[in-house]
């Protein structure tokens, strides 16, 4: 009976150990990942995500699909942005073109207004 009972401790022990070591592991893996000079926090999230999928426990899962769908979200509005930034740069020059246009506009009705003048002018004084 005692050697039962020590197997069962033994068991325990070990189970707690590899707990242990597992606890370690993922501590140094996080470590390592908060010192890297570039991050790529993909990677880490899905290798996190990998392991607590394989584990099976579906709150876990829950959250790694709810994540996955928040960094989903994130690109989209990364794009959204980038679309924006964009499409107000090409307002602007667009702007500033209809600007530069007016000013030709204004400048081309002075000269035809000079013209015109000129015009007149001659038509009233055919001699000179």
């Amino acid at each position: 009976m005692q050697e039962v009972a020590k197997e069962e401790e033994i068991t325990e022990e070990d189970v707690a150990e590899e707990e242990e070591a597992e606890r370690e592991i993922r501590d140094k893996e996080e470590e390592s990942i908060v010192n890297e000079s570039q991050v790529n926090w993909l990677q880490s999230i899905e290798a996190v995500a990998k392991d607590i999928l394989e584990s099976q426990n579906s709150f876990e899962s829950d959250f790694i699909q709810m994540l996955g769908m928040c960094i989903e979200v994130q690109q989209d509005f990364n794009a959204l942005c980038a679309n924006f930034n964009a499409l107000r740069e090409e307002k602007l020059e667009i702007l500033e073109y209809l600007g530069r246009l007016e000013e030709e506009k204004e400048s081309l009705s002075c000269k035809i207004e000079l013209l015109r003048r000129r015009l007149g002018k001659e038509n009233l004084n055919p001699n000179e």
